[in-house]
């Protein structure tokens, strides 16, 4: 919510139905990457990510991102999660991520 750009990430995640979340908020178990919830995980299938590449994972990239999510490359090269990567239509890149849920 420190971002310039949050009422955008904040309008966007509500016009398209998804969550707005940091990476704080989702980690990785098994190969999948999941979501904390007051009801408990529940697990993501789609990431719309809106942060650069070097901060997405720390265990593959810069081990000083505290933006990304440990172990999420590893969840996208086993194919378990869509895109992790920017698409080329993004807008520039910020430290939110929107995303979708498996419910």
């Amino acid at each position: 919510m420190y971002n310039a750009a949050y009422f955008e990430h904040a309008f966007l995640a509500q016009q398209m139905g998804v969550e707005l979340v940091e990476g704080k908020d989702l980690f990785v178990d098994d190969e999948q990457v999941f979501m904390r919830t007051t009801q408990g995980p529940r697990r993501v299938d789609v990431i719309y990510r809106r942060i650069d590449d070097d901060f997405l994972d720390p265990l593959a990239f810069r081990p000083d991102s505290n933006l990304g999510v440990p172990g999420l490359l590893s969840v996208y090269r086993a194919g378990r999660v869509t895109s992790p990567t920017r698409s080329a239509a993004a807008s520039p890149t910020t430290s939110r991520s929107t995303l979708t849920c498996r419910k």
